[in-house]
């Protein structure tokens, strides 16, 4: 009888337990969502000279690529990169509606991103410092991610800027959604229920402050809470898909690399962070549990998964451009998409970046110090210099940078008055 009330309670303890976890997740699910609401309205307080250097920063697509690397690498998620840059396009701010420059200014930040994301990997790296075999196995299998992000960044970059690889089918596919311009937010969802709140917070500091100043606060603080529920998103889904069989499930994985790849995409898509999935494997391969031919198709995987997230933001976000917010997206997935297509399927491309990470893996080997030299110079401080050179050049070849321009939502005709 005992053990029966026990089996009661516990069974009561666990439906409340699943309940809270459900409910827990529907709560981050919203918080997201209004902080993509609150950041896509924010940028319509902006004046005339701050869209001026937002637009004229993005026309460059070096700054913006470089730009890219180094907000991912600061924020560790890409997915609030490219859903900060998703916002931007939806509200106009990169131009007009039916302008194409919007998304080509747009892409070379997502490409970035891409770049950027791989960082988290790489640092978790280091806590295999003090072993030098799993020093070098974790560094090795860290920057796999890098390389492949790099070789892919390296070969559609310059074809974007040529021939609009990804802008170009992105549109068409947006276009097939039959998503037009001025349709708003998808189903309305967030004009519904989550625009009211922005509002309300909005309207909050608009008590305090002048209009002009409300981005100020509204900006880092929807930046801040993107961040922060996209990571209470991956903890609940991290400890509900990922720990119960960690073991099993790591065995599983990688099989074969068709499967290594589909479950790449898969619990990628699950828990909406490639950091999360694509650093599962450092400590795999450190302890020599699964070889790094067998972690890159999984890999790739990660990288496809990753970019449910924008596309998820990019039908819910709220602005005048939904358009061109679902095209960034739907180019963030070719991008990886091409990826996967350059390096899977021929077996000696595939173990090109295998082979490049376990080169850098060894120079760790000779000098531990390598590993974070690496992760100073290409997420930090070669960004962060390429930019300010780049700015400068601007700059100095242009000097009428600061003319009028019209503000979001305004007309491109100039004014009679």
């Amino acid at each position: 009888m005992n053990e029966l009330n026990q089996n009661s309670a516990d069974q009561r303890v666990s439906s409340a337990s699943k309940l809270v976890r459900i409910l827990s997740l529907v709560a981050a699910g919203l918080s997201f969502l209004v902080g993509l609401s609150l950041l896509s309205q924010s940028f319509n307080f902006f004046g005339q000279e701050t869209i001026v250097e937002l637009q004229r920063a993005a026309s460059n697509p070096f700054v913006g690529f470089f730009v890219g690397i180094l907000i991912t690498a600061i924020l560790q998620s890409s997915s609030t990169t490219t859903s900060f840059i998703i916002a931007m396009v939806a509200s106009g701010v990169l131009g007009d509606a039916s302008d194409p420059a919007a998304i080509s200014k747009a892409i070379p930040i997502v490409i970035g991103a891409n770049i950027g994301t791989t960082v988290t990997s790489t640092i978790i790296a280091l806590g295999h410092i003090a072993s030098r075999k799993e020093y070098r196995k974790a560094i090795a299998a860290a920057t796999m991610h890098d390389f492949f992000n790099i070789f892919t960044a390296l070969v559609l970059f310059p074809l974007e800027l040529g021939f609009g690889v990804l802008s170009k089918p992105a549109t068409a596919l947006a276009d097939l959604l039959a998503i037009s311009p001025n349709q708003g937010t998808a189903f309305g969802f967030m004009d519904l229920l989550i625009a009211p709140v922005s509002d309300a917070v909005k309207g909050f500091f608009g008590l305090f402050i002048s209009e002009q100043l409300i981005p100020v606060i509204t900006i880092p603080l929807s930046l801040l809470l993107l961040f922060l529920t996209l990571r209470w998103i991956v903890y609940l889904l991290k400890t509900n898909v990922l720990v119960k069989d960690e073991k099993g499930i790591s065995r599983a994985l990688f099989q074969t690399k068709w499967k290594a790849l589909g479950w790449g995409v898969l619990l990628t898509g699950l828990i909406q962070s490639s950091s999360v999935t694509t650093s599962l494997t450092v400590p795999l391969v450190a302890t020599g549990r699964v070889r790094m031919k067998e972690a890159f198709p999984f890999i790739m995987g990660a990288n496809v998964g990753t970019t449910t997230t924008a596309l998820i933001a990019s039908f819910l976000v709220s602005g005048t451009n939904p358009h061109a917010a679902v095209t960034i997206a739907i180019a963030h997935l070719i991008f990886n998409l091409i990826g996967v297509l350059i390096f899977f399927p021929i077996q000696k491309i595939r173990h090109f970046p295998v082979n490049m990470a376990r080169r850098l893996g060894r120079a760790t080997l000779r000098n531990r110090i390598v590993g974070i030299v690496y992760i100073l110079v290409i997420f930090f401080l070669l960004p962060f210099s390429m930019v300010i050179m780049t700015r400068s050049q601007d700059y100095s070849a242009d000097p009428g940078v600061h003319q009028e321009m019209p503000a979001v939502g305004d007309s491109a005709e100039p004014s009679e008055d």
